[in-house]
């Protein structure tokens, strides 16, 4: 009978994971997992904490700028299968993937109003999301981040309803491995420590007791990671500039994401970042309405709400007052399931309130919005897949970069290029052809361009796709350097510069 009872909770989230196991395969048939500048950091260090116990990167330099976990995940499988990241990455993401549809299925399980229809139709759009498959086929650390999410989830609404010291450690463990695996996981200790200051059933001494508890061991392994941080490089989280994006800019990148999201909304950033504003206040009213009325403080949807709410202001944050990439699906991506939670929350209570004519009218309806949703992710597919079967994953295993000119060049010609190497896409370099390579200085970091500078001579590689406007161009090398020799290619050009 309880066999029984967790296929009827659970049936469709397997079904799901099947069905997300062959998109993957079929998303990386052609060339393997895609590959970023950021998964040749993860696959450099994960093989270097592997082979030399040391965690750096390819350039021997010690990894700082992203946290210890998800590098030593991938070590510890490497080491337990005997195989390379990239032959085991595309298995291991159809496992998180899995993981994720499960969690979702037992967060949906858990909803104060619930049905299967909403769990089986919710999950399937799971399935078909493009930011979803987008980031499980790529080698990044928030594949486990998000499934850690959702997890957490799970064990704080467990947390508030048992208040016991083994759901506070279970909480607790899952906190300190989320904030390893990415340094935005800070935001569960404030999550957790709001969750126990607003419950009105714990006393204050048990209070007191269990917000140290949680903070100190939830955050230990990120505590013992930036001290470690700061002793190899006198910096906790690697250099960080200052932010060159204002409040509205950032709020008008989370409306193009959302945007990409939703369908009808594409190209109404300006809609869409008044949309997310009125997300987060609907979660602050969720959120402030659960607290003051305690019999209904202890449920999902106050977690899912409080989440939304600090992850998004969080984010918003940060990217305000520090450099950061746009405020892109990636990044994005934790709000996506609790956001969708959010918005969708309202079908189930409204179909079991309503009868005849006003029941076969709201049906009508949501059929619509569904039907909508599910068709605009199935065009977004299409237009990928029309690339990606024939030239694979966008990054480093695509053609254009295997398949590279100038890489090709520097297969064969390593020798020529000297031994010091500047690129504006170095981790490319050390991907498709193991040579090391210097990334080329930042304008702004002075230090950097003056040590470039004084090298009588050097070798930079330029490629086209790697453009970054951030670093020095090759106008300004000239203006310090002479020019020796040139080869340009249809992808790139390498120049070789001396006093």
């Amino acid at each position: 009978m309880q066999n029984s009872g967790l296929w009827s909770k659970y049936w469709d989230a397997l079904l799901a994971t099947v069905l997300s196991a062959f998109a993957l395969y079929l998303l990386t048939k052609h060339s393997g997992i895609g590959i970023s500048p950021d998964s040749v950091e993860y696959i450099t260090t994960a093989e270097n904490i592997r082979q030399h116990g040391r965690m750096a990167d390819f350039t021997g330099l010690l990894l700082v700028l992203f946290p210890a976990g998800y590098p030593c995940l991938l070590a510890a499988v490497q080491f337990i299968t005997g195989l390379s990241v990239m032959a085991f990455a595309p298995v291991l993401n159809s496992l998180l993937f899995g993981g994720v549809l499960f969690a979702t299925a037992t967060i949906i399980n858990g909803l104060e109003k619930t049905a299967t229809w909403y769990r089986s139709l919710f999950l399937l759009a799971l399935v078909l999301s493009r930011c979803m498959l987008q980031t499980y086929s790529m080698l990044w650390s928030e594949t486990v981040f998000v499934l850690l999410i959702l997890v957490f989830i799970i064990q704080a609404q467990w947390y508030l309803q048992q208040k016991t010291w083994r759901s506070l450690l279970l909480l607790s463990l899952i906190t300190a491995i989320t904030l390893v695996t990415r340094y935005a996981g800070v935001v569960l200790l404030a999550v957790g420590s709001i969750l126990m200051l607003a419950d009105e059933t714990l006393g204050r001494k048990k209070k007191i007791q269990h917000l140290l508890v949680f903070n100190l061991t939830g955050a230990s392994l990120l505590a013992a990671n930036l001290i470690r941080n700061h002793f190899v490089s006198k910096s906790f989280t690697g250099v960080r500039e200052r932010a060159e994006r204002g409040l509205w800019d950032n709020l008008l990148d989370i409306g193009n994401t959302f945007g990409s999201w939703l369908p009808f909304m594409k190209g109404y950033e300006k809609a869409m970042a008044v949309l997310f504003m009125i997300v987060v206040l609907l979660a602050l009213g969720v959120v402030v309405y659960r607290i003051l009325q305690q019999q209904f403080f202890r449920s999902y949807e106050m977690v899912l709400s409080l989440f939304f709410l600090v992850y998004a202001l969080f984010m918003v944050t940060i990217a305000t007052v520090s450099r950061f990439e746009e405020l892109n699906s990636r990044l994005l991506l934790p709000l996506y399931i609790p956001m969708l939670l959010l918005l969708t929350g309202w079908f189930i209570p409204a179909v079991q309130s309503t009868f005849g004519m006003k029941k076969i009218t709201l049906c009508a309806l949501m059929f619509f919005l569904y039907a909508s949703f599910q068709w605009y992710q199935y065009r977004q597919n299409a237009n990928a897949w029309e690339d990606i079967k024939d030239a694979g994953i966008p990054g480093y295993t695509e053609d254009s970069w295997t398949q590279s000119e100038t890489i090709d060049y520097i297969r064969k010609h390593k020798k020529e290029l000297g031994s010091l190497v500047y690129a504006n896409a170095n981790d490319a370099i050390y991907f498709l052809t193991g040579m090391r390579a210097n990334v080329l200085p930042h304008k702004d970091i002075q230090k950097e361009v003056k040590e470039c500078i004084d090298h009588p001579s050097f070798c930079v590689v330029m490629f086209t796709d790697g453009d970054n406007p951030d670093l020095v161009s090759i106008d300004f090398i000239q203006r310090h350097k002479k020019l020796l020799w040139q080869k340009n290619f249809a992808d790139g050009a390498i120049y070789y510069f001396s006093n």
